[in-house]
């Protein structure tokens, strides 16, 4: 089963967001630090010469800033590097601090943001549930998420290195994989055991409302990534699922990637 989980959400791991990651609905206050994808401005670019970016009917002084980086949108929906803003001279001028590293055609959209991930941490991404028929919910199953050495599936989610290591400022193609594991964050509540089992959710009212994991990138023995590098993440909205209701057993969680043990009535997420 599949159901669309939109929009997913990307956070850098921080005390407050492990709260409301380990809470039972994952939506317990309000995260911070989001990592977000490049903002676009109003307009399309008109030409890219050299370090001069020229839009028509654009917004640059109130959608950029200086040192963001710029990103030009193509036919695709992908975010391309056009370079790095180094003054925003008008709406309709930018100058940027190298020459452009990709040109756009005339017509597309810009877009610009911050490089907002250090080299060595971890990032939380939340991923929307979905209210099924009465009584029952839609949440992800982690099991398509993996493939062999519990590393993600590619096609499900995926995070890339788009420059070279070092130089934001140059277009890396192809794109490099870098694989990631992950584990569930949410502490759902537990209703009470069948046949030793622990179940959870006593009503539908308990059911999460985001599911939380924690990625860490895994390049060989490191988990660090490069320093002065772009990356790019890309979740797939339309995800494989598993249906829950009330009194749902740990064992069918634990067979959908959900890693936790159950203590004392509560459930902690196993990070191993």
């Amino acid at each position: 089963m599949s159901y669309i989980a939109s929009p997913i959400n990307y956070y850098r791991v921080n005390a407050n967001n492990t709260s409301i990651a380990t809470s039972s609905s994952g939506a317990s206050a309000a995260p911070t630090e989001e990592i977000t994808a490049p903002v676009s401005a109003t307009g399309t670019v008109l030409s890219v010469v050299g370090t001069a970016v020229t839009g028509s009917g654009t917004n640059f002084t109130s959608a950029f800033d200086q040192g963001q980086y710029l990103y030009y949108i193509d036919g695709s929906g992908n975010y391309n590097l056009i370079g790095q803003i180094g003054v925003i001279v008008s709406n309709t001028s930018i100058t940027l601090t190298a020459a452009a590293v990709n040109t756009p055609t005339s017509g597309l959209v810009l877009a610009a943001a911050y490089s907002l991930i250090t080299s060595n941490e971890s990032i939380y991404i939340r991923i929307p549930t979905a209210v099924g028929v009465t009584n029952t919910m839609d949440i992800p199953n982690f099991s398509s998420w993996r493939v062999g050495g519990g590393l993600n599936d590619t096609t499900i989610s995926q995070l890339q290195q788009m420059s070279t290591a070092g130089t934001p400022l140059s277009n890396q193609t192809p794109p490099t994989n870098i694989p990631f594991t992950f584990v569930t964050m949410n502490i759902f509540p537990a209703s009470g055991q069948v046949n030793g089992v622990t179940t959870y959710w006593r009503t539908s009212t308990d059911f999460p409302t985001f599911i939380w994991i924690k990625v860490t990138p895994q390049i060989g023995s490191s988990t660090n990534l490069a320093s002065q590098t772009l990356f790019r993440f890309t979740t797939n909205e339309n995800q494989p699922s598993i249906v829950i209701s009330p009194s749902t057993v740990q064992t069918f969680l634990s067979a959908a990637g959900y890693a936790f043990a159950s203590t004392g009535g509560n459930n902690t997420p196993n990070i191993n």
